[in-house]
């Protein structure tokens, strides 16, 4: 099944949630949790391509995505960058998968990760939104990345503004910006904590800490070979 672009993620969001469904580029469709047995030989160094993609989702694992600071950090990495979504909608997953550089031609790159998994969203509302049968917790997922070599990169003004900046340095940037916000388990549960903590509306604190429950359930994912 040909892999789906990170470009497109914000088009499979908008189907899957009218659906019920947590997002995710859906090339392995496996319900429950999957792990893959740890490699024996040591890893070669990763390529440049790979280094950038890595870079964006140990950010994602940070939470970088969940405030305006990380978010500045993250868009540097993008050829091309878009404001923050308005919904607040975080989109779970996890990041210790593997990845490859699937060609390169100098000027242009697809970067694919493998045995990541998606594991559902949480809405703006701070409520907790699962994956929907046939998947028990969680989806293992693909992703494909492509990048671009170029001196340009984008950085968030002040006010939160996409502005284009030109370096004169050639580097290897993600061409396609996502128009959502992804997270791992760690990282969502403690922008819950924040939020909840934060608000007094009693309704978000309910959903926080019913969606607190669900996270702790879930536990360590194991896309990242954490059983």
């Amino acid at each position: 099944m040909p892999a789906t672009s990170l470009a497109s993620l914000h088009a499979h969001a908008e189907r899957f949630r009218s659906r019920g469904h947590a997002v995710a580029l859906l090339l392995l469709l496996i319900p429950g949790s999957y792990c893959v047995a740890a490699q024996k030989n040591p890893k070669p160094p990763l390529k440049p391509t790979e280094r950038v993609v890595r870079q964006y989702l140990d950010l994602i694992a940070s939470g970088a995505e969940l405030t305006p600071e990380g978010r500045k950090k993250t868009a540097k990495l993008f050829a091309e960058w878009h404001a923050e979504p308005p919904d607040k909608t975080i989109y779970l997953m996890t990041t210790g998968g593997t990845l490859g550089e699937d060609s390169s031609d100098g000027k242009q790159a697809v970067v694919e990760t493998k045995w990541n998994d998606s594991l559902g969203y949480i809405d703006s509302a701070l409520r907790y939104k699962g994956l929907g049968p046939p998947f028990e917790r969680s989806m293992l997922t693909i992703f494909q990345f492509r990048l671009v070599f170029t001196d340009k990169h984008t950085e968030l003004g002040p006010n939160g503004e996409v502005l284009r900046v030109s370096t004169g340095l050639m580097e290897w940037k993600i061409a396609d910006a996502p128009r959502m916000r992804f997270a791992t388990l760690e990282a969502a549960a403690a922008y819950v904590v924040k939020m909840r903590d934060a608000t007094s509306d009693p309704k978000i604190k309910k959903n926080a800490e019913k969606t607190l429950a669900i996270l702790e359930r879930l536990g360590l994912p194991c896309g990242a070979c954490a059983c």
